[in-house]
């Protein structure tokens, strides 16, 4: 929602806007002249034309109730999101992960090219210091949400999808409807579709497809339109090269590990080049790409300990993220995870407990409703513990509250060790708050 208010605002709509708490975001929104209320109460419409509202929000909403009482059309995200698609030639980057650092690489890559790209984006990028920017380009770069459906209503004339995995059945109810809204996705595409090669399920539907659909594919095999290879991670980079649809050769290291990272450039250089823009350039510009907030961030070092910080929730996700970690040869790792969502938990809870690889030490904490009610038997110390007896090789904490979790990191972490946090929630910056008490 901040990326839209930003745009909006630099389309010359007066914007105002409420939270729960001055989130950096809020704050970065108000230097610009928006307006941003804490707490969400009536008065704060004010003289509205209209108000925008998340999916997150629901009807029972004060501001969404007096909008209703006094005639203020109330549009969802989707429909004013659709609505900006349409101002400009939208490449859309979907699937279950990686949505946000390609996008911001993507975005780079464009910008070297001398696109001159608008994106909105789920997080901010270190080399444009946003998670939006509105240009006169031809180009918009938006980070596709599948999680509600409302990708399918966005205006798109290129898309990549990174990978299909089953995630948000709460919305969709099975695999197999999921998988039909990305077959709808893929269909309503006007042009190119990027996709990766690696991705079973991705595989499979894009060889339904009618032979209409310009299906261009990136990923390890050979067989690949666009085959990364040559991965080499370190605990600081990752280096590989890229063979084009023409054999033509190129390498790339990126000051971000992993291969995940690798994947999404991959897919970023091969979207970019399709459009037109400079390999060489590009390349040079990827040299320089440092991630996304809350992708593999690196939060400093306090007592001699690394402090790394996450968005992974998914099992595929925190299985590619802690085997970065394992590029790192730290003396000792640290993982502190906070699960995400009951009917997310409630989903995958048997494929969390062989994912945590290449760690000494985890650290359960509550999990993060994001609004959800409870579910009956979906508990964070229950998985806590199917964890602790699935994995004998590293030591399982259940950490109820914020308090015992400080005090335990405080106490078992050593410099030269690492601590990394995978949060999609509320659980940041711990290692200023366990060792300066901020």
């Amino acid at each position: 929602m901040s990326a839209i208010a930003g745009v909006l605002r630099d389309l010359g709509h007066v914007v105002s806007g409420s939270d729960l708490v001055l989130s950096s975001m809020s704050q970065s929104l108000e230097s610009l002249g928006v307006k941003v209320f804490v707490g969400h109460r009536p008065e704060n419409i004010a003289d509205a034309d209209f108000v925008i509202a998340s999916s997150a929000i629901g009807k029972d909403n004060p501001e969404i109730v007096a909008a209703v009482d006094r005639a203020i059309p109330v549009i969802n995200r989707a429909s004013i999101l659709e609505y900006i698609t349409k101002l400009r030639s939208t490449i859309c980057v979907a699937g279950t992960h990686g949505k946000t650092t390609t996008s911001s690489i993507l975005a780079l890559a464009l910008e070297a090219s001398g696109m001159n790209p608008s994106f909105i984006i789920g997080g901010y990028t270190d080399q444009f210091g946003s998670n939006y920017r509105w240009t006169n380009g031809q180009w918009l770069v938006v980070e596709a949400d599948e999680s509600d459906g409302t990708f399918l209503s966005l205006d798109r004339c290129l898309a990549i999808i990174t990978n299909l995995e089953a995630d948000h059945l709460d919305f969709f109810g099975s695999i197999e409807a999921l998988q039909h809204s990305f077959v709808e996705f893929i269909t309503n595409t006007r042009g190119p579709i990027i996709y990766c090669a690696d991705d079973e399920n991705l595989r499979t539907l894009i060889a339904r497809q009618p032979s209409t659909v310009q299906a261009i594919s990136y990923g390890t095999a050979p067989t690949s339109d666009f085959q990364a290879y040559d991965i080499r991670s370190t605990r600081d980079s990752v280096s590989f090269c890229i063979r084009d649809p023409s054999s033509d050769k190129y390498e790339l290291v990126l000051s971000v590990p992993g291969k995940h990272v690798a994947m999404n450039a991959t897919a970023a250089f091969g979207a970019a080049t399709v459009l037109g823009g400079d390999p060489a350039r590009i390349i040079g510009a990827l040299s320089d790409f440092t991630g996304a907030k809350r992708r593999y961030e690196y939060k400093g070092q306090y007592n001699g300990v690394t402090f790394i910080d996450d968005y992974a929730h998914y099992p595929t996700e925190i299985r590619s993220t802690l085997e970065t970690v394992g590029y790192g040869k730290w003396a000792k790792v640290h993982c502190v995870f906070q699960p995400h969502r009951f009917s997310r938990i409630s989903q995958v809870k048997d494929e969390l407990v062989d994912c945590f690889v290449n760690i000494d030490e985890l650290y359960i904490t509550e999990i993060y409703s994001a609004g959800e009610p409870p579910l009956p038997g979906v508990s964070a110390e229950r998985l806590a513990r199917q964890i602790e007896s699935a994995n004998s090789n590293f030591v399982t904490h259940y950490c109820p509250d914020q308090t015992k979790l400080f005090a335990l990191l405080r106490s078992n972490m050593k410099p030269n060790e690492l601590c990394i946090v995978l949060s999609a929630g509320d659980l940041v910056d711990i290692g200023r708050k366990v060792f300066t008490n901020q």
